[in-house]
Formats: C-alpha cells, sequence, structure tokens
C-alpha cells in the first residue's frame, strides 16, 4: 500500500517537471515569436507593432489552453502508468520531445540575438536541453514497443 502511494506520488512530481517544461517552452516560444516578428515583420512602424502584440497574445492563449488540454489528459495517464509500471517510460516519452521543443525555441531566440553576444552559459544550457531531449528519448526507444506501452489519451472518467 506504502509503495503504491509513493508510486503515485511520484507520479505526481514527473507530472509536474513537465507541466514545468511545457511552461518553459511557452515562455521561450513566445520570447522568440516576439523577436522574430519584430525584426521581419513590425520593423517601425507603429500599426504592425500592435498587430504583433495581438498575435502574442493569440498565441499565448491557444498555446496555453492546448498545452493545459494536454496536461489534463496526461495527469490520467501517468496514474494509469503506475498500475502498468511504465511510469519512467511515460514521462521520458513526454520530456524528450518537450526538450528537444526547448532546445529549438532557444537556438533560434539565441540565434536571432546574435550567437556571438552571448556568454558561454547561454551554449551550455542549450547543449543541457539537446542532451537531456536526446537522452529521454534514447530510453523512451530502448524500452522497446508493446501494446500496453501505446499512450491512449482519454479523458478521465
Amino acid at each position: 500500500m506504502v509503495k503504491r502511494w509513493l508510486s503515485y506520488i511520484l507520479a505526481y512530481v514527473m507530472w509536474t517537471l513537465n507541466l514545468a517544461i511545457g511552461i518553459w517552452f511557452i515562455l521561450i516560444s513566445r520570447e522568440f515569436l516576439l523577436d522574430f516578428l519584430g525584426i521581419t515583420y513590425a520593423g517601425q512602424n507603429i500599426g504592425r507593432g500592435w498587430q504583433v502584440g495581438f498575435l502574442d497574445k493569440v498565441y499565448l492563449i491557444a498555446l496555453g489552453l492546448a498545452w493545459l488540454i494536454f496536461m489534463i489528459v496526461m495527469e490520467d495517464d501517468f496514474k494509469k502508468s503506475v498500475k502498468k509500471g511504465i511510469l519512467m517510460k511515460r514521462f521520458t516519452r513526454i520530456a524528450g520531445p518537450e526538450f528537444l521543443l526547448v532546445f529549438l525555441a532557444d537556438l533560434g531566440l539565441l540565434i536571432l540575438q546574435g550567437p556571438y553576444s552571448t556568454i558561454w552559459l547561454r551554449w551550455f544550457l542549450l547543449l543541457v536541453e539537446l542532451g537531456l531531449g536526446a537522452v529521454c528519448i534514447w530510453y523512451t526507444r530502448s524500452q522497446g514497443k508493446g501494446e500496453s506501452d501505446k499512450i491512449k489519451l482519454s479523458l478521465p472518467h
């Protein structure tokens, strides 16, 4: 009973980590979007600046709602994975692509801001993001693919 209880606590800790990585992606990708549109579209035009602000808000709301729905579904899936004994595989299946998305958004932001004007810690962070994403995907693939390992997206009853 205690082991099962601890497994559920671990599932919620992993779910919270996935949630945090997703929020990290939303923040970095939003910064990239603002910089990209500011440089390529808005320029010095005030009207286009307002349009960029509107697109920023639409992007943040749409991505935030999509992420909220995804995380609600994944919370149920994490609880089911405790019963099946595949919690770590489910965590890495979500965290790997998340880290790679964070890496891509951060790399794009670095390119826009100028790769030569940054400190070594920024490059190290990019390497960590890429490495964590690759390790998570490698772990997920190394566990094999069985019928019971497929993620079933269903709403909680």
